[in-house]
Order: structure tokens, then sequence, then C-alpha cells
């Protein structure tokens, strides 16, 4: 359903020709907002009526668009940040020059996540709030993460170069289709090791299931994802990328136009 909903959101996001960079980055990160929005609405409605079942509406798109949004929301503002160092969003670079703080502060909220904090450690959350507050708590934890890796004055450092090494760009480029077929494939995996949710056997199973996930998810990139984005940088007539190809600001000219943006 992802891939379903990612064009639409490509053609509503697209440059418009003659819009200023500033608005159309407004505009862009105000559409994320709207997604996390919805994805919070959605969690309420699936939890805290009778509208959804509660087990299976939350695996669907909207319970998680949330997190997606994340990740579009660090691209825009990446891209904006290459045009115009001296935004309003430079601070990101100063987070993430401290890996090690948003590291650290990662592990503290996922372990919060896996306690009482964010409700019992089952499926499904019990009440709308335990669920919003896990998910929200998981969001915050993934953008914790993954923030100094794209952000930062400084690209050096051992942690920086690992991740910039040809296995770790192989492991980006498939992790989508790992977050996607992880979960069917755990199904599978269960019943090949003869295994009930939360009996144990977690070693076997993880070498099992993670053996599993990346080939399915090596053959996902290669033959859908890969192909498809031959079609990425297509856009619709009227509209174009004239303003995203700008060339990078120089941060002594045009200060106070830049810092208004």
């Amino acid at each position: 359903s992802w891939y379903v909903l990612l064009p639409v959101l490509g053609l509503l996001m697209a440059t418009r020709r003659g819009r200023p960079a500033s608005r159309q980055v407004a505009a862009e990160l105000g559409l994320v907002a709207v997604l996390i929005v919805c994805s919070v609405g959605y969690a309420f409605v699936a939890r805290g009526t009778d509208l959804l079942n509660p087990f299976v509406s939350g695996f669907w798109l909207p319970h998680y668009v949330g997190w997606f949004g994340i990740g579009m929301a660090f691209a825009v503002l990446e891209i904006r940040l290459r045009q115009a160092p001296l935004s309003r969003w430079r601070f990101l670079h100063d987070l993430g020059d401290s890996l090690g703080t948003c590291w650290a502060l990662a592990l503290v909220l996922y372990v919060l996540a896996g306690n009482a904090v964010a409700g019992p450690r089952v499926l499904v959350a019990s009440s709308a709030w335990e669920g919003v507050v896990r998910e929200g708590l998981y969001a915050v934890v993934a953008a914790l993460i993954v923030l100094p890796c794209i952000f930062g004055h400084t690209r050096g450092g051992a942690v920086r170069a690992a991740l910039s090494g040809a296995v770790a760009v192989y492991l980006a480029n498939i992790s989508y289709a790992v977050f996607l077929w992880h979960f069917p494939l755990k199904t599978v995996t269960f019943e090949a090791t003869d295994t009930a949710p939360f009996t144990g056997r977690f070693w076997l199973n993880l070498v099992v299931l993670l053996a599993v996930t990346l080939v399915v998810a090596s053959a996902s990139w290669y033959l859908v994802e890969k192909p498809l984005l031959r079609y990425k940088d297509w856009s619709p007539p009227g509209r174009g990328r004239t303003n995203r190809e700008e060339a990078p600001l120089d941060p002594q000219q045009n200060v106070d136009q830049t810092e208004a943006s």
C-alpha cells in the first residue's frame, strides 16, 4: 500500500515552477505533518472505537505512515540545507555533530518504550494512548539514530565511515523491503521451527528469519524497487525540479534572505 501511496505523495510534493524554495519546503513539511496527525488520529479510531478490529488494523499503513513521514522530512531538510546552509534548519547540523548524545538518548527512549511507560509487552496496545505513546517513542528513537548519519558539520569518524561502506549502503537499499517482509516471514519461520510466539527459541528464530528476510528483501529491491526508481525524477507538466537543482548558496551571500527562509 505504501508503494501505491508514494507516487501520489510525490505528485503533491513536486516542485512548482517559480515557487520560492522556502515556500516549497514549508509545503512539503506541511504535508508530512498532515501524515503524522492522520496516523495519530487513526490510532485513536482503531483502538478507541469499535469501527475497526484493533489487532488487524494495527498492521495497516495508516498506523505507520507517521514513521515514513519522519524519513520524508529528513530528506526534504537535508536538500534544503545543501541549498541554504544558513537556513533556520541549520540547528540540525549541530545535533548531527553529537552522534553519541543522539544514540544514548535513543537507547534510553527505547528502554522506556519496552517498559510500563508504554504499556504491557504485547503486539497490540490495550488503549489508544498506550499505542500512540509506544509508536511515538519508536519514531523518536529511529529519528535520533538516523539524524547524525544525515546531518552534521563534519562527516568524519569511524562510525560514519562504517555506515558509508558498501555493506551498510546495501543494507540501506533493502531496508524498506526488510521492514515490509519480515513480519509475514516471521509467521513462516515460526511454523518451520515449530515455535509459538513468546515461547523462546529466540536465537534460532532470529538466525532463520534474518537469513530468509535478507534473501526476500534483496529480491524485492532488485526486481521491484530498483526498476521503479528509474521513474523517480519524472515531473508532471507545469512542474519541475528547478528549485531543487539550485547551486548551494554561498554562506557569505544573501544572508538576510537565507535567514528568512
